[in-house]
């Protein structure tokens, strides 16, 4: 298993991913290949389709990249939503480039991708089954870390901002997070009882030398004098790399180019 930051830092350099399967992501791709003999979506109507076409002519615009993730559906990856045989947090690396990551996130019941942050980066992010609970903030001080001057000494403690901490769904729009606010620091759990997934747009990706990931504890801060939001210091967890994680393949489409993986 890897690391959330080693996962998404390294993939695209090394350009391979071993084959991690559970049970329930093997079965759920066996279910695809009956499921693609029985009736498949038109092209037309695959959201997932016309994203990964919009990604790959390069960074996309923003309003156009939006309203194209809003339309994806799990259905379009033609597979069964992971089972309970899934007990550890899942990454399905789709496309990946110098310029972006897109990956799905499969957070069984009771798990979570812990306090981290996106240093220098935008994030576009679609639920696309379950539901997740979002706590999002934001640097007091927006300098910290400067985003033109990234270095691996960025993961200082400062203050933050709580700015959210509320449920996503499959129905609840498309969420854009900005290099410096909209809940760039974020902790992602999944709620209820069913395994919840998500697609996430990254730009820039992470970099193991100037955009490493970062973990945090959050620790409430009394302030003297009112403040737009809850006020936490973000301290770093030394030697700390994050929850182990699963990596699979995406599945082969018919309208998608041979895996480059």
């Amino acid at each position: 298993s890897y690391s959330f930051c080693t996962l998404l830092a390294h993939e695209y350099m090394r350009r391979s991913c071993s084959n991690i399967w559970r049970n329930s992501v093997t079965a759920g791709l066996k279910s695809a290949k009956r499921q693609r003999t029985s009736g498949s979506m038109q092209h037309d109507e695959c959201g997932l389709r016309e994203l990964c076409e919009l990604v790959r002519g390069g960074l996309p615009e923003v309003d156009k990249l939006i309203p194209a993730m809003q339309r994806v559906k799990w259905e379009d990856l033609k597979l069964s939503k992971p089972g309970k045989g899934l007990d550890e947090v899942a990454c399905m690396l789709f496309e990946q480039s110098e310029d972006f990551t897109l990956c799905y996130f499969f957070i069984p019941p009771g798990k979570k991708l812990p306090l981290h942050d996106h240093p220098g980066m935008e994030i576009i992010q679609k639920v696309v089954f379950g539901s997740v609970r979002v706590r999002g903030f934001d640097w007091v001080d927006t300098r910290h870390p400067n985003p033109q001057d990234l270095s691996p000494d960025h993961n200082t403690e400062g203050l933050a901002y709580e700015v959210y901490n509320q449920t996503f769904t499959q129905d609840s729009p498309v969420t854009r997070i900005h290099p410096n606010q909209g809940g760039i620091l974020h902790e992602i759990s999944a709620e209820g009882t069913e395994i919840a997934g998500f697609l996430d747009f990254i730009a820039p990706p992470y970099s193991p030398l100037t955009r490493d990931c970062t973990y945090y504890t959050a620790t409430p801060v009394e302030s003297a004098t009112p403040t737009p939001h809850p006020l936490h210091r973000l301290t770093p967890i030394p030697g700390y790399d994050g929850v182990p994680m699963y990596a699979f393949r995406p599945p082969n489409l018919s309208w998608r180019e041979e895996s480059r993986w």
